[in-house]
């Protein structure tokens, strides 16, 4: 849980010595809050995988903190994907979310995640 999860989630990403792109779509502020999209790709050995995020940061004395950040939020999810027994899209945890892209093989079934 907190920067620890997320330190390992980005290490592996990391290890895997892959190429990130990155392009803003927009950041609206509005008081403390904002809500941001981003456009990504990331290759490795060949393979590629690219989606865009949805993202809500709040600000603090010392800079922004992601309290919601949806890494998959552009991508259609597969048939059942992260549901519960009623169908309905899960919310994940704190502890879950440094966990959700290792879900599947390709991180599809990633759901939003909650930190902070």
């Amino acid at each position: 849980m907190g920067l620890s999860a997320i330190r390992e989630q980005w290490s592996g990403l990391i290890a895997m010595n892959g190429h990130m792109t990155v392009r803003s779509r927009y950041a609206i502020a509005t008081g403390d809050l904002a809500v941001l999209s981003n456009e990504w790709t990331f290759e490795v050995d060949g393979e590629r995988m690219s989606s865009v995020t949805a993202e809500v940061a709040r600000r603090q004395p010392d800079g922004w903190l992601y309290v919601v950040d949806h890494p998959f939020a552009g991508s259609e999810p597969k048939t059942g994907g992260d549901r519960g027994r009623d169908g309905r899209h899960r919310r994940l945890s704190p502890a879950r979310h440094s966990a959700c892209l290792e879900e599947g093989d390709d991180g599809q079934d990633a759901a939003m995640g909650v930190v902070g």
